[in-house]
């Protein structure tokens, strides 16, 4: 299991090779997390709530796994700050969303619809 093959010219080929539209810094559970703001409008949420949103479904068929709260873990840097901790057991994390989850077009309607 070697290197060969992986100089500059390989990786253009692989990069050519994806399909459109997989970004592979874009996955299921930062899209996930990103909605959860944006069905909050914007307050902060702590990490078993951004679980729940994220691994809803797999949680009630499968159980609760330890690495749904690993992976939340990693991707929610990205997109929200740590803004202090929770009062539950254990003391949770609290995610606040970046800015531009904020000024979403989903965002938008849900302020439009909350004006009505």
């Amino acid at each position: 299991m070697g290197g060969e093959g992986r100089d500059a010219a390989h990786m253009a080929r692989m990069r050519a090779r994806r399909a459109p539209f997989s970004d592979p810094r874009k996955g299921r559970v930062k899209e996930q997390i990103r909605f959860a703001f944006q069905l909050s409008r914007g307050k902060p949420l702590t990490t078993g709530e951004l679980v729940k949103y994220c691994y809803g479904v797999h949680r009630i068929l499968l159980g609760d796994r330890s690495w749904y709260r690993e992976n939340v873990r990693r991707a929610a840097p990205q997109l929200a700050t740590v803004c202090g901790h929770g009062r539950g057991r254990g003391r949770p994390i609290l995610w606040a969303p970046r800015d531009p989850i904020q000024n979403t077009p989903l965002m938008e309607l849900l302020r439009k619809l909350h004006k009505c």
